[in-house]
């Protein structure tokens, strides 16, 4: 995959969410990840910032540099322009998957 990448998890203090880190750190080679965005619901603040705080610490103790942001706000996570495009596309099936990442620049 050429450039690197940004991840955004709905719901991201779930207690899955370490499993997934671990999964992304391992496959980091094929999937160059620069930032990880998690997400949660105002009753999940506290989770969010506990696995959160962990995620990063899971980074850390890796060779990669990637950063991991907490956030409540879904839209100060998902503030891709191309993203939201090529998913409106997806969603009217006018647009092959393809196709769609051609919008993509490599994230800086």
């Amino acid at each position: 995959m050429k450039g690197t990448v940004k991840i955004v998890t709905i719901g991201g203090g779930s207690s899955y969410t370490p499993e997934l880190m671990e999964g992304f750190i391992k496959r980091y080679e094929e999937l160059p990840i620069k930032e990880i965005w998690l997400v949660d619901i105002e009753d999940g603040k506290e989770k969010v910032e506990i696995v959160g705080a962990l995620a990063q610490r899971m980074w850390d103790a890796s060779p990669y540099d990637v950063k991991v942001y907490t956030t409540l706000d879904r839209r100060e996570a998902l503030k891709m322009k191309e993203f939201h495009h090529c998913m409106e596309c997806l969603v009217r099936k006018q647009m092959e998957r393809e196709e769609c990442l051609k919008h993509f620049e490599p994230f800086q």
